[in-house]
């Protein structure tokens, strides 16, 4: 069954987008400040050297900072460039690598042009100049803190979401969520492009060797989306110089009755290619991957505290997932200033889902069972996605001021089927649902970054986005004839539309010692709601400011204070006025409310930074929480809504620290301490304190090899009426590089000694609930990633040829 996108967008108001373009010119500008180091590379015979490889370090320990290539022309440019001394390494094939002096940036707001730089024709071996120095695993600055993923064996063989666990004050929960210092609600992006998907299955779908580095704001500035209580920006790998072909091979290993050896094979290989034709550079992408899962094996216990009667279960759920994806991306520049660039990726998905279900129901104070209740849920989905990005930049001129402009198309379907087998007693019953459901997201950007010599740094832009999701839910009950008949109380029809219209501004001025940020954005919402005829409207507009304020005490020493607002708004489900089963529990169904209000999130944070040591200290405080909980019973059913609290508050306590013990040996410690307190729906007040601790080690082994180790600590956490009892991790990988370090080798052991267990209790007005989990989460994963370059080198009969084989021809 197709489901079409019903268009319910209200007639768009003419006077408030007027009001919301006025307020985009009104608000306080801004952008971050940032200087520019700039210069252009020439060979012996004055011919412009073209893409050859610039890298900036820091003067004192010729740590990497940023690297670049130079353009057709021999020009380029590193921009955000904050006070300190630098020094500019560049390597070409042709010519010596060269390292020009300290390069002393002493003021946050000025241009710094090295002029022409001339390399001599190469006299010796390329590998007899060699930096070695490398960008350290974590980085912290004044608004976000930084992993650096190629500076990590552990990330090797994981895909994008998995790798988030390594990072501090950042946890993955058991059923997917993620929060930073205590914070759920986390906004993820991948090169600062909101995904739209719930299940993080863009994250999922990309490999760790594909990331360059992860981006922590556990307080965003405003130039990002006022969604999310926090943000996390992916920034993938824009190397256009070497292709790869990778090949992963893992398995989940459960030691324990029933679930023995390699039972959970996975397998995700891939290729990215990456070629250059003068102005024009791609990149192409295709990946397979097919993943066999025990999702969970665990004791479940539900007391009915009306009648005090127990229901237990002992769940059993595995999964096989098969699935492949394209992507193409290109980038043109049509002169110096104007470049066009065009992002394409499909994605298809089947997976194939069995639930087991052993329900057994005791009376008050009896040891055998009153009844039992078995139910094998048989679950086939058939998925696709697709994505689009356009995007046009234009430099305005040399001091960095740009104007930039994108459109996002984001369109996803599914198609389910679920086969539920429910044994009551001796009868039998069968049963079918037929879940559908289509989601289209339309994004369109405008940003203007307009660094100035003197004054205050600007940044401007507006997004408009529109969202449609449309479902289908029918159930239907067999007979004893094995005739489908349609159960009309579980028949919904689910269409949602919202659209948000933001405008922003934003300033950033360095006045001595002292760095001040400071930005408004402002959102215009838009919410249409419909189930089977019941409507649901909203329409507000909200501001959301934020401040950060950061003064440099002395070398490598800082303090930090940061404000933001934020919003979560009800996820479109939320509004779903019918009650839907769970997908792999038919007895537990979860219904909307058409009375929800947004989440705003009030965030205060305050860090010193001293040499490598960091503290944070913050404060979020939710209002019109929402939580999901029992509000009635109906015999062995149970039927959940969502609600809103008064509010939640969470203090959080990082501290974070690298050792360098030894040559050989580097460690990094995060310690992370929380409190937390919520105002029930009964009026009282919850409390509750717990920690976590996450240690990192590195070794090394040779230039090549290296040994990886994580250990991870919760002690439980206790959030409104769920808490949860301690769990810890410990994972260990080898790497190693042959053929010139062409190809990498890699091999990890994920909870190594198998001490990952989940324990969750929740305490409710109508239930006492229980979850342990049985198997632990156990892997083991071999990774392979073979590197070649792959860049096209092209001629004409005429014109004048740069040293690259690119022609360009006089205006």
């Amino acid at each position: 069954m197709k489901v079409a996108i019903f268009s319910l967008l209200p007639e768009s108001s003419f006077k408030k987008i007027i009001i919301s373009c006025i307020f985009l010119i009104s608000c306080c500008f801004a952008t971050y400040g940032q200087s520019i180091i700039s210069g252009k590379l020439k060979n012996q015979e004055q011919r412009p050297l073209a893409y050859a490889s610039i890298g900036l370090h820091l003067a004192k320990d010729s740590t990497l900072i940023k690297g670049s290539l130079s353009d057709s022309l021999g020009n380029f440019m590193f921009e955000n460039i904050a006070v300190n001394q630098y020094i500019i390494s560049v390597s070409s094939l042709s010519t010596q690598n060269k390292f020009l002096g300290a390069v002393n940036v002493k003021d946050s707001l000025q241009s710094y042009s090295l002029g022409n730089i001339v390399l001599q024709e190469a006299i010796k071996e390329l590998d007899e100049i060699k930096i070695t120095a490398k960008k350290p695993l974590l980085e912290r600055r004044s608004d976000k803190l930084i992993f650096n993923l190629n500076s990590s064996t552990l990330a090797k063989g994981n895909s994008g979401f998995e790798v988030l666990r390594y990072i501090p004050t950042v946890k993955v929960y058991p059923d997917g969520g993620v929060s930073v210092m205590g914070k759920k609600g986390t906004l993820i992006l991948i090169d600062n492009l909101q995904q739209h998907d719930t299940n993080n299955e863009a994250l999922k779908s990309i490999r760790a060797e594909s990331i360059e580095r992860i981006e922590v704001y556990s307080n965003p500035p405003a130039r990002y989306d006022a969604a999310g209580s926090s943000v996390i920006n992916i920034i993938m790998k824009k190397d256009k110089m070497l292709s790869t072909i990778y090949q992963d091979l893992g398995s989940l290993f459960y030691p324990i009755k029933d679930i023995i050896g390699f039972q959970y094979a996975s397998s995700y290989s891939g290729l990215t290619l990456y070629n250059n034709f003068g102005k024009l550079k791609t990149k192409t992408s295709l990946s397979n991957n097919v993943d066999n899962q025990m999702y969970s094996k665990s004791n479940e216990s539900v007391i009915f505290k009306q009648t005090q009667a127990t229901r237990t279960n002992i769940p059993i759920s595995e999964s096989m997932l098969s699935a492949y994806r394209v992507g193409i991306s290109a980038d043109y520049d049509f002169n110096d200033k104007n470049t066009a660039l065009i992002e394409y990726s499909f994605r298809n998905r089947n997976l194939t889902f069995v639930s087991i279900n052993d329900y057994k129901y005791f009376s008050k104070n009896k040891e055998k069972p009153d009844s039992t209740f078995f139910s094998e849920n048989n679950s086939k989905s058939n998925g696709a996605s697709k994505r689009l990005h356009l995007e046009f930049v234009h430099k305005i001129n040399k001091k960095g001021q740009k104007f930039s402009m994108s459109y996002q198309n984001i369109l996803s379907e599914s198609d389910e089927q679920n086969n539920y087998s429910n044994l009551i007693k001796s009868n039998l019953n069968l049963s079918e649902t037929n879940p559908v459901n289509q989601q289209k997201v339309d994004a369109f950007n405008i940003n203007f970054d307009l660094p100035s010599e003197k004054g205050f740094q600007w940044e401007l832009g507006s997004k408009y986005t529109i969202l449609n999701y449309a479902s289908t839910f029918d159930w239907f009950n067999f007979n004893k004839e094995s005739i489908r008949i349609e159960d009309e109380s579980f028949r919904n029809n689910f269409m949602f539309n919202e659209s948000i219209w933001a405008t922003f501004a934003s300033t950033s001025k360095t006045i001595d010692k002292w760095q001040i940020n400071a930005g408004l954005r402002n959102e215009y919402t838009t919410s249409l709601g419909n189930t089977d005829g019941i409507i649901i409207k909203n329409d507000y507009n909200n501001l959301f400011p934020s401040l950060f304020l950061q003064y440099a005490i002395a070398d490598e020493n800082t303090l930090g204070f940061s404000y933001s607002r934020r919003v979560q708004r009800p996820f479109y489900g939320e509004f779903n006025l019918k009650g839907i089963p769970f997908f792999n529990s038919p007895l537990n169904i979860i219904m909307g409310n058409k009375n929800l209000s947004p989440q705003f999130i009030h965030a205060l944070e305050a860090n010193y930074l001293f040499k490598n040591t960091s503290v944070a200290l913050s404060l979020n405080r939710t209002n019109a929480r929402r939580v999901s909980i029992p509000v009635e019973i109906q015999g062995n059913r149970i039927i959940s809504q969502i609600l809103n609290l008064a509010y939640s508050e969470n203090f959080a306590l990082a501290l974070n620290r690298p050792f360098q013990i030894t040559k050989w040996w580097q460690m990094n410690n995060g310690l992370n301490l929380y409190f937390h307190q919520s105002k029930l729906l009964d009026n009282s007040i919850m409390k509750g304190k717990y920690w976590d601790y996450n240690m990192m080690q590195t070794f090394t082994l040779s230039k090549k090899a290296s040994i990886e180790t994580s250990f991870q600590f919760y002690s439980g956490e206790i959030e409104q009426y769920t808490s949860s009892g301690p769990m810890k991790q410990f994972d260990i990988s080898y790497k190693n590089s042959f053929l010139k370090n062409k190809l990498d080798v890699g091999v990890g052991f994920t909870d190594a000694f198998g001490i990952m267990k989940y324990i969750n209790y929740s305490e409710t007005p109508l239930t006492s609930e229980a979850f342990k989990s049985i198997s632990n989460q156990r892997s083991i994963r071999l990774s392979l990633a073979y590197k070649f370059p792959t860049t096209t080198k092209f001629q004409k009969k005429s014109g004048k040829m740069n040293d690259f084989g690119e022609v360009r021809v006089k205006q």
